[in-house]
């Protein structure tokens, strides 16, 4: 690349001043007119029809490319750009939009005009919309298709043109300011060609976000058929720019300053330039004037300095690189007489190029003369009158003679960085010759160092943190970007990684280590970060701040309405309102926003298990937060008379959970009976269970006094699992009662168990606990359930949610025969088969064999495979469905309160085998499968506080209401410990 951003430098110097013996000759440019379409003297109405229609261009390769374009009759052609419209400050502009393009609706916009009607709407093949405003400012302006549902497509297929409007009572200026006068004015619109949008069978199929042009056109033309623009040696030339393109473009005048003096219609302070960029839908006002004593001929290039010139990469008969592209000529159509019998000058060099100038360079060239050398001079920046260049030392016998001319490091020190000009002339007998340049890249500053990100950031140290960075030198010298380094709070410099070294722009990233992160202090850390070019040169360094926020946020204020709920009846209020203040507070200048509240009643559980409060404005996105939730009655009913807390907590967007702040409720059941049922005489059958699957409790349960009924009982192993008791008689109608409980041990490890047993009474009451062992024994260590639907049933699973059936097309085993589940998604409604493991498991390994079966998944994501803790879901496997007709999957877990997800990975609509890896502990990973391969891991997870208790099989969570179809599972396989899983393989495919 940097070879050929050099060659391409020195040819266009050539080109420069060596143009009429290089180029075929062309037709200037003619100036814009005085004004186009119509007037009407008595209104001071300016009327324009613009038919826009279908048509096509000739590239100088020989490709023709489709366009929609603007034309201003209704026989055509469509033109690109379309017709000029030229009209005065002051007058009513009214346009008349024939739509003649087949299936399309068009609208038109005009930007930098006012008191426009809606131009969304638009109108359809055959129709007519008009426009009609007042030009209130001079300027360039451009006019296109409107933000119609096609509109962008529109543009890019060729529906814009040029508005100029002149000032008032001053035709031979840009604006009102004297200082914009100028002798001649050409009309620059700029765009581009991508044949695959152009040449689609149907560009509304075409994504833009693909947009690759191939080709980069001057007023529709792509050099050589570009027309050159004609101005007399010492005349100022407007050059009216409008980029109707997608692409930002650098343009710049070879040998010539511009002087801008608009953007976008609006006069600003003017400024000299090489070169400026001119952003999409971007129009500028650029003067610039011919030196007096410019040979009459010589042609100065006009350009996108970076360099987009060529054709589709078209090339010669020697196989070089064709020029194209953005390129023309500003063409001295008068000026000094040319002597052509002048020494010819050739292969001008300079070196080093590029350089920093600390060590000085040497300018040489070839010069070739039969009236005997007698001078050589050269010239810096532009080409002065003949004789009073700085002279070069020559040599030889002729007619071959060299030049050479040292310039010192001081006198490079005098210049500005960037590209200079250098001009080499010669002068014989027969008088001086023309003239011969080399372009020299003088950089004597670094690259810029910009778009610098942190992840994450805020940060609570939990995590290692990705920085960032751009090295850009594309306007320090366009030269390759060799290092970068970043430094924090000062310290040592550290090395970046770079994407690549042999361009001007790369990527740079590095990592602070987990270590590295934890090590620092609460408070904000700024990061500088620089970057170095080939030639040694380091530029100004990039910024930003590294927030460390440790401290989760505060509950300034609680409260709970009512704080007496009177239960001793009908409940008197449907719902118990929560609402509340949490702020983050700030710490060594620390501070983040907050990112979620939660709530639990009467204990805290595990961060993020809670339920989710409101922030009261609808979005979690400031420092300081309001919250609200309204409880739902029945949250209460079973609480026994009393006080009872509910606790409040938020998490900040460092992912730091703060400390808990209690409410009090009090339940007044209007009742003298608060004691709970006593339990008696446990019992445990069989017990241990050598092998039995099933194991039967029993107990008796009594309330004291005999004053309550039994209102039931339950038996759990762990916080919010929960199995409950049954009657032995069928029904809880009295004061004592025997509780029997059947329950599914087969999965449960090996080991001795303590089962908490509890009974509460008709008014809710809760009694004391009581406890039984159990040993289980005989079980299958690994295994925690496998099912693949052979059996017909579910009766493997403990409940079934939705419509759920096992079904032979759903079998995915070997050659697609056997059984397996069919979950239809229909309305969004969950399908799904649950496995309770009520000890809970640390660590999960599932493998099940899936087919998206067409299903419509609509526009959200959905798991089809979720773990729970204490109802609440904490990793799975998601689906949604890809933009090119398929589906993708991703895994997901619950870390310390925040789900963290896998990236998407996509599958067909067929038979896949996937996978999830979790575990629980406070440096956890979760690692997704899919076909057999570990396709990505998840590290540094918080998931010690949770195990899983429920396994749903099938979609289940937030399921688009506008899903449909159904989704096929089988052979579901799930383990406590690693163990060696043959690969599933789309068999039978």
């Amino acid at each position: 690349m940097k070879t050929r951003i050099r060659s391409l430098l020195k040819v266009g110097g050539l080109l420069l001043l060596l143009a009429t013996m290089m180029l075929v000759s062309s037709p200037a440019m003619a100036d814009l007119p005085a004004s186009t379409c119509t007037l009407d003297a008595g209104t001071n109405t300016r009327t324009c029809d613009l038919w826009a229609m279908p048509g096509s261009i000739l590239l100088p390769d020989g490709t023709s490319a489709t366009i929609w374009g603007f034309a201003d009759n209704a026989a055509g052609p469509a033109q690109l750009p379309g017709p000029p419209i030229v009209a005065n400050q002051g007058e009513t502009l009214r346009v008349i939009l024939h739509n003649e393009l087949p299936g399309e609706t068009v609208s038109l916009v005009f930007p930098g005009q006012s008191g426009l009607q809606d131009y969304t709407a638009g109108v359809g093949q055959g129709a007519t919309q008009e426009y009609q405003f007042v030009l209130d400012n001079p300027g360039t302006f451009l006019y296109e298709a409107g933000p119609t549902p096609n509109g962008g497509r529109q543009v890019a297929m060729g529906l814009f043109g040029g508005l100029v409007v002149r000032p008032a009572s001053a035709p031979g200026q840009a604006y009102a300011d004297p200082a914009t006068a100028f002798a001649y004015e050409e009309l620059l619109v700029l765009s581009e060609i991508d044949p695959a949008l152009n040449n689609s069978p149907d560009p509304n199929s075409f994504e833009l976000y693909s947009f690759e042009p191939r080709y980069w056109l001057i007023n529709g033309l792509a050099y050589p058929q570009t027309t050159m623009i004609g101005a007399e040696a010492g005349a100022t030339v407007l050059l009216r720019y409008i980029n109707a393109g997608l692409e930002t473009h650098g343009m710049s005048v070879l040998g010539l300053r511009q002087q801008i003096v608009a953007s976008d219609g609006k006069p600003i302070h003017s400024y000299g330039v090489v070169a400026e960029k001119i952003v999409s839908g971007e129009t500028m006002d650029a003067l610039l004037t011919i030196p007096a004593a410019t040979v009459q001929g010589t042609q100065f290039a006009l350009y996108d300095a970076s360099l987009m010139m060529h054709n589709a990469s078209q090339r010669l008969a020697d196989g070089k690189l064709a020029f194209g592209g953005l390129l023309t000529f500003v063409d001295a159509i008068t000026g000094t007489a040319a002597t052509l019998a002048g020494p010819v000058v050739t292969d001008v060099q300079v070196s080093p190029n590029p350089t920093t100038g600390a060590d000085g360079v040497t300018l040489s060239a070839d010069l070739t003369s039969d009236a005997g050398l007698t001078a050589v001079e050269y010239f810096t920046g532009s080409v002065g009158v003949p004789g009073t260049g700085v002279a070069m030392s020559f040599g030889g016998g002729g007619p071959a003679y060299a030049a050479t001319a040292s310039i010192p490091a001081g006198e490079l020190a005098t210049w500005q960085s960037g590209l200079v000009t250098l001009y080499v002339r010669g002068q014989d007998a027969n008088g001086w010759g023309l003239v011969g340049s080399v372009v020299l890249n003088l950089d004597k500053t670094g690259p810029a160092s910009n778009a610098l990100s942190l992840w994450p950031e805020p940060s609570n140290g939990s995590r290692p943190v990705l920085l960032r960075a751009t090295g850009d030198d594309h306007s320090n010298g366009a030269n390759p970007v060799v290092a970068g380094q970043f430094s924090m709070d000062g310290g040592v410099a550290q090395p970046m990684a770079l994407a690549r070294t042999d361009n001007p722009v790369t990527a740079m990233t590095a990592t602070l280590s987990l270590e590295t992160v934890q090590a620092l202090p609460q408070g904000l850390h700024p990061i500088s970060v620089t970057s170095q070019d080939f030639l040694g040169n380091w530029g100004a360094p990039g910024i930003i701040t590294l927030t460390m926020d440790t401290t989760g946020p505060d509950v300034t204020a609680l409260t709970l309405a009512p704080s007496t709920l009177d239960l001793s009846g009908a409940p008197p209020v449907v719902n118990v309102r929560l609402e509340g203040m949490l702020a983050d507070p700030v710490s060594a200048g620390a501070q983040s926003k907050l990112a979620n509240a939660e709530a639990f009643i009467e204990f805290p559980g595990p961060n993020g298990t809670g339920f989710d409060l409101f922030a009261s404005d609808a979005m979690f996105d400031e420092t300081s937060e309001a919250v609200y939730f309204d409880i739902p009655v029945a949250a209460f009913l079973l609480l026994s008379q009393g006080p009872h807390s509910v606790f409040v907590h938020g998490l900040d967007a460092a992912g730091n959970w703060g400390p808990f702040t209690t409410a009090e409720i009090i339940i007044d059941r209007g009742a003298a009976d608060t004691d709970g049922p006593n339990i008696s005489s446990p019992l445990a059958t069989p017990n241990p269970t050598n092998g039995a699957t099933s194991v039967t409790f029993t107990a008796n349960a009594a309330d004291p006094g005999l004053v309550s009924n039994i209102g039931g009982a339950q038996w759990f192993v762990n916080l919010g699992y929960i199995g409950q008791f049954g009657a032995a008689d069928g029904a809880f109608d009295s004061p004592t009662e025997a509780l029997l409980a059947n329950v599914d041990v087969s999965s449960w490890p090996n080991g001795t168990h303590t089962i908490n047993l509890v009974a509460y009474d008709a008014l809710s009451n809760f009694g004391p606990a009581a406890q039984l062992s159990l040993s289980v024994q005989g079980n299958n260590a690994v295994q925690i359930m496998a099912d693949n639907f052979e059996s017909g049933n579910l009766d493997a699973w403990s409940n079934v949610v939705g419509d759920v059936t096992v079904v032979p097309e759903a079998g995915l085993g070997a050659d697609r025969a056997g059984l397996g589940i069919r979950a239809g998604i229909d309305g969004g409604a969950p399908a799904y088969a649950s496995h309770v493991m009520p000890l809970g498991e640390a660590a999960y390994r599932a493998r099940f064999l899936y087919d998206p079966n067409s299903a419509n998944l609509g526009a959200k994501e959905h798991d089809i495979l979720a773990g729970l803790y204490a109802d609440k879901a904490i990793m799975g496997i998601q689906v949604e469905a890809s933009g090119d007709g398929g589906y993708e999957v991703r895994g997901w877990a619950l870390s310390n309160g925040v789900p963290i997800y896998t990236g998407w990975h996509d599958i067909s609509d067929e038979l896949h085998a996937l996978g999830i890896h979790w575990q629980s502990a406070s440096q956890a990973s979760l690692s997704l499968i899919v076909d057999g391969q570990v396709v990505e891991t998840l590290d540094y997870l918080d998931t010690a506080a949770y195990t899983v208790h429920e396994i749903r099989l099938g979609p289940s969570g937030d399921i688009d209401p506008a899903a449909s179809g159904a989704q096929y599972f089988d052979e579901y396989d799930a383990r406590r410990v690693m163990a060696i899983f043959l690969p599933l393989v789309s068999r039978g495919q």
